[in-house]
């Protein structure tokens, strides 16, 4: 019984042990965070100056309302929109590294 009761306890404090994560792991981790929101931010300014950009297509190009405008301002969203995206997935990817 008492043999019984040592290993149990070396099982959960070996768990313990390796559940706890050390100061420089934390670190890493929190930089990788940090590195994540920063690339969040980014994607978020991609995709405010995409729609930005097509907002002046439109303007600039207002008096001919056809239909190549319009194309043109959408491609310019969907070109920022896949951008933003794409530093979305890598800032995830960075999160997600151990």
């Amino acid at each position: 019984m008492n043999r019984t009761l040592y290993f149990i306890g070396i099982s959960a404090l070996t768990l313990s042990l390796s559940a706890c994560d050390s100061p420089q792991e934390n670190r890493r981790e929190e930089a990788r965070e940090d590195t994540a929101d920063v690339m969040d931010k980014q994607a978020d300014v991609v995709r405010e100056r995409g729609d930005a950009e097509a907002n002046a297509i439109e303007r600039r190009e207002a008096a001919l309302a056809s239909e190549r405008t319009e194309d043109a301002a959408e491609s310019v969203r969907d070109t920022a929109e896949m951008r933003a995206e794409d530093i979305e997935d890598r800032a995830d990817e960075i999160r997600d590294q151990d």
